[in-house]
């Protein structure tokens, strides 16, 4: 990995020299989410380190596919804990997410055989939206 590729964000990096493997902090200018930002954009959003950075020294991002933060700090420049994902896979490994594929696999079966909203959210423990978007190909569309 040729580091001298990011020499100018090198002031914004908190690196751990004992720990190579680490993550690599972003001290500069954060979302209010919590993810790195190296600029702000009104017409297009913010310009994310992380993505930067891994495009610097990996790859390019594919359309349609976005990076999830491997090591789950949002703060996180290191390109080896990064990984380009679809949203929807992104948001099955955060850490928020109640269900698995195989739970919603069981839910969109009891749909199919008649199964109510309100009921399905309850007997999971998510809300009534999240089964809703299910039933109506919203989230979880690829299961």
């Amino acid at each position: 990995m040729n580091l001298e590729k990011i020499a100018q964000y090198e002031h914004n990096l908190k690196r751990d020299a004992s720990n190579p493997d680490g993550c690599w902090l972003w001290i500069g200018a954060l979302t209010n989410k919590g993810y790195s930002r190296i600029a702000r954009h009104s017409s297009i959003g913010d310009l994310k380190a992380h993505k930067v950075i891994y495009e610097l020294l990996v790859a390019f991002v594919p359309n349609g596919l976005e990076l999830d933060h491997t090591c789950k700090n949002r703060a996180c420049v290191n390109p080896n804990h990064l990984e380009p994902v679809t949203h929807a896979e992104n948001n099955r490994r955060s850490s928020h997410t109640k269900l698995t594929i195989e739970k919603v696999q069981e839910i969109k079966q009891k749909l199919a055989c008649g199964g109510q909203i309100l009921g399905l959210s309850l007997q999971y423990g998510v809300s009534y939206a999240t089964i809703w978007k299910i039933a109506n190909q919203r989230s979880w569309e690829d299961v």
